[in-house]
């Protein structure tokens, strides 16, 4: 089956995904409206989406413009990305919350417990693209040159000299090599580091904040992200 752009054109295929997007907007606020929910509710749903879709873009162009210095990002930078690249989640946690209960302490909670499981999620996939999938759908990320945050502490361990050579090898797609530098610089164990350190973040938000039942399903899903169906080794 072909991609719509390839079917139809970009520029047709562009349009119609602007239609859509703004069709989408109209339809949830004429929901909102009808079914009487709070100005708060009806405010935030609505920023939380429009956000959402500010943040879909954001995502095409951070990693765009990544390709052009990886050297030249930061932390920032990766957080920044990975959060835009996961908002489609976060979106629907928050906005579930939302429409439960009318309170702004739980509402905010869930939005800084999703952008930590976030990162945590989004890093435990990078994980999985140099692992488990990586003979069948793998290194997608260092096909296309993207910034990751594996990719990150691997730069960060590195002289200039090697750095030029990692370039290199991107550029002639010789990623056996640069696996091996993942092993030998030990960029796995960084990346579970930093799992477990936003997994952590996440629980504490939740801690005897909910009704038993929910609290132990959040977290559950936490845990969710920092655990492997078998162990992340290169």
């Amino acid at each position: 089956m072909q991609a719509s752009h390839k079917l139809f054109g970009i520029k047709d295929t562009l349009i119609s995904c602007d239609y859509v997007n703004h069709k989408m907007i109209s339809i949830l606020n004429d929901y909102l409206i009808k079914n009487n929910f709070s100005e708060y509710q009806k405010d935030r749903v609505m920023s939380i989406v429009n956000e959402a879709m500010a943040s879909w873009y954001l995502s095409v162009m951070l990693e765009s413009n990544s390709k052009k210095d990886l050297f030249l990002v930061d932390e920032n930078y990766l957080e920044k990305l990975y959060l835009s690249k996961t908002v489609h989640g976060r979106m629907l946690l928050e906005c579930t919350f939302l429409m439960i209960q009318d309170n702004k302490e739980i509402v905010n909670i869930i939005a800084e417990y999703s952008k930590h499981l976030a990162i945590a999620g989004q890093l435990k996939n990078d994980i999985y693209d140099f692992t488990k999938h990586r003979k069948y759908r793998g290194l997608s990320d260092l096909r296309q040159g993207h910034i990751t945050w594996p990719l990150y502490f691997l730069i960060q361990s590195l002289n200039d000299d090697e750095r030029k050579i990692l370039l290199e090898n991107l550029k002639n797609q010789k990623f056996d090599l640069i696996i091996s530098l993942f092993k030998d610089k030990k960029v796995i164990e960084k990346t579970l580091e930093l799992i477990n350190f936003h997994v952590e973040k996440a629980k504490e938000l939740i801690k005897d904040k909910f009704p038993i039942r929910v609290g132990s399903a959040l977290e559950l899903w936490a845990e969710g992200n920092r655990t492997f169906s078998r162990d992340p080794k290169l």
